[in-house]
């Protein structure tokens, strides 16, 4: 949701290229698409689901992995607090019976590896199976 900086945008279609992901983007359609032709990087192969602001889209990302058509989320430019603040509600969320945690992903040049860092410090209840974990 929201990748708005370079960074974020160019993971997202990169694994979107590589198949790892169908990726929808959430967030303000015009600046996506301006990042996405200064990156010169196409779209037309990912939904696009524009969201001017970022409560709107985060709140719009949970309902869609409630109804299934999305199986994980991740978190571009929008602050962590914005995006758990509706993953934990009670009645729109997606608490019900399983913990939640988060993981940051990192491909550092310097590593041979990526790096996975997991938030430990933040647990909640989740639906059961992977189309309601979140990343």
């Amino acid at each position: 949701m929201h990748p708005y900086d370079d960074t974020s945008l160019r993971g997202a279609l990169d694994a979107a290229a590589s198949r790892l992901i169908a990726l929808v983007l959430m967030g303000p359609e015009a600046r996506i698409r301006a990042l996405a032709a200064w990156l010169h990087r196409d779209l037309s192969n990912c939904a696009d689901r524009g969201h001017p602001y970022s409560h709107a889209a985060a709140e719009k990302a949970v309902e869609m992995v409630r109804a299934g058509p999305v199986d994980a989320l991740v978190k571009g430019g929008l602050h962590a607090d914005e995006l758990m603040a509706k993953v934990v509600r009670k009645d729109t969320g997606l608490c019900i019976a399983r913990r939640i945690t988060h993981v940051f992903i990192m491909d550092v040049p310097t590593h041979p590896k990526a790096l996975f860092r997991q938030d430990l410090g933040f647990y909640g209840l989740v639906m059961g199976g992977f189309t309601a974990k979140c990343i």
